[in-house]
């Protein structure tokens, strides 16, 4: 927090606690507060505290009594707000239990997909794509009796005619040759 609060608002203005550098800095803004902050050795005030060496703590020269219980105050109201932010048991046990559940059937999946036997995966043959016939073979492959006339296709026998694109062309040529029985016949 001392690191960032040096850096300015500009910085703060962007980190995950940028809510709370906004009202920092709106009342040190209006207050008129001139403040300055430097790290101190924590909790000076325990003589049972000792360093990560297991060395008992000890205070630097230049650490003032109010220096220790400005530290130990704001240790008290982060304490006390953690207690206030913490949810309770009853809130999270369905949650936690979800989240077990969860990592339970990831464990499994893992534990299956690692012991699966190597087997020979067949070669992708792909398909063929059919060929598509000309015009003039469908034409000559058809049981209709078919007449041109520049782009128009005509099948007499069941008075149907269409201009050639390849989907009408395509469906004229599955056209049943059967002559419905309302029609009269042709000459």
């Amino acid at each position: 927090m001392i690191k960032l609060y040096n850096k300015g608002e500009a910085v703060c203005s962007r980190s995950t606690n940028a809510d709370l550098y906004k009202l920092l800095f709106h009342h040190i803004k209006s207050r008129q507060i001139k403040l300055s902050t430097y790290w101190i050795p924590s909790y000076l005030d325990n003589p049972k505290a000792k360093t990560k060496k297991g060395l008992p703590k000890q205070r630097p020269d230049w650490v003032q009594d109010y220096d220790i219980k400005g530290s130990s105050e704001a240790d008290r109201m982060a304490n006390r707000a953690a207690e206030i932010a913490q949810l309770s048991d009853v809130v999270i046990d369905g949650f936690k239990d979800h989240v077990n559940m969860l990592l339970s059937v990831q464990n499994k999946l893992a534990t299956i997909i690692t012991h699966l036997p190597n087997r020979k995966r067949p070669k992708h043959n792909p398909v063929p794509k059919p060929v598509i016939a000309s015009k003039e073979q469908a034409m000559a492959k058809s049981e209709h009796c078919l007449t041109v006339a520049e782009t128009r296709y005509s099948v007499p026998r069941v008075r149907l005619n269409v201009i050639c694109t390849q989907l009408a062309f395509g469906n004229l040529l599955r056209v049943s040759v059967t002559q419905p029985k309302n029609l009269p016949p042709l000459m």
